[in-house]
């Protein structure tokens, strides 16, 4: 069940660091202010409900899913994704599982909803949550670039891209009016190619009260628990002394 894991949430370790301007910056930086005020937006918000369209293309597979989010407060998060059926043509990852994570303020369960296998991660006291925890972030060292694209500026909405620590990148559209992110295409080289993950929004509303039972966990019928990783609690940031 790791693989799915590292593969699915790339680079979601320290949020908030991503929410601060890049270091060695002399002088303000009108991209890096927008994306911390954007990322702040949603860490604050007192709840979150969203629906994104996955698409994962790595070498000739084009895997399609669903993204549902729902998130209270700082400490509470529910991730599930689900397959959606190919288009004509495509051929997708079979190995890649439907999973959900619930989060329920100090636990974090992950649940391989495929192969009806779990584990649980105790959080971090000062565990870094939000609606886009497990989502592709822009490190808080990158550089990132205001990117003039006509198509984008038509639509109302503002491009930025950084380069990734792996040698990828990763870019954000956010809608102008609203300050909330609308696509996230991360592309992360791999040997001699790359997988790219892209998320672009259906749904969401920030400031949504979801119901307690979204992160109450039951595992499914006959669901067998398994260990947790190593260094799995790091995806939600470092652990408190």
């Amino acid at each position: 069940m790791t693989r799915p894991v590292v593969l699915l949430l790339p680079a979601c370790i320290a949020l908030l660091g991503a929410t601060q301007q890049p270091k060695n910056q002399d002088k303000p930086d009108p991209a890096a202010d927008l994306l911390g005020k954007v990322l702040k937006s949603y860490a604050s918000a007192k709840g979150y409900k969203g629906g994104w369209n996955y698409i994962l293309e790595s070498g000739a597979s084009v895997t399609r899913m669903r993204a549902e989010i729902r998130s209270s407060g700082t400490d509470k998060l529910s991730y599930r994704l689900s397959k959606v059926k190919p288009l004509d043509k495509e051929s997708p990852d079979d190995s890649i599982p439907e999973l959900a994570v619930i989060i329920d303020g100090t636990t974090a369960w992950f649940q391989n909803t495929t192969d009806n296998t779990y584990y649980k991660v105790k959080l971090p006291k000062r565990a870094a949550l939000s609606p886009l925890t497990f989502f592709p972030q822009i490190h808080a060292s990158s550089r990132i670039e205001w990117v003039q694209d006509i198509a984008v500026a038509a639509a109302g909405r503002v491009l930025l891209r950084a380069s990734r620590p792996d040698g990828g990148t990763t870019s954000m559209e956010i809608d102008a009016a609203s300050s909330t992110l609308v696509k996230i295409v991360a592309s992360i080289p791999v040997g001699a190619g790359k997988v790219t993950s892209t998320l672009v929004v259906d749904t969401q509303v920030l400031g949504f009260e979801p119901p307690a039972s979204d992160f109450a966990f039951k595992p499914l019928k006959g669901a067998k628990e398994i260990a947790a990783p190593p260094g799995a609690a790091a995806l939600f940031g470092p652990t408190a002394p």
